[in-house]
């Protein structure tokens, strides 16, 4: 997304002064960290170690559960023909 590490640490320093928590998600929710073209894969890494010095800095010792964002799966499974856009008669239902 685009973001410098001062970006980060601005951001992460608003979040524990107003919302007083130092979570991952939040983090997430409120700057669309991890919401680029790749989903996280590529930035994931180094946004955990650099909440992890910002926790440190403020005097915050994240744990692992604040430093590993949720996965969620789809509500319901899609098949694979939808995305094919295989006529229905193909499809075996």
């Amino acid at each position: 997304m685009d973001v410098t590490d001062d970006e980060m640490r601005k951001a992460f320093e608003m979040m524990v002064k107003f919302l007083g928590t130092t979570d991952i998600n939040t983090y997430r929710r409120i700057t669309s960290a991890t919401t680029g073209y790749c989903q996280g894969r590529a930035c994931l890494q180094h946004l955990q170690k650099v909440l992890y010095s910002l926790g440190k800095s403020v005097g915050t010792q994240l744990s692992a559960d604040e430093l590993l964002p949720k996965r969620r799966a789809p509500l319901q499974p899609t098949p694979i023909g939808v995305f094919a856009k295989m006529p229905k008669e193909v499809r075996k239902e």
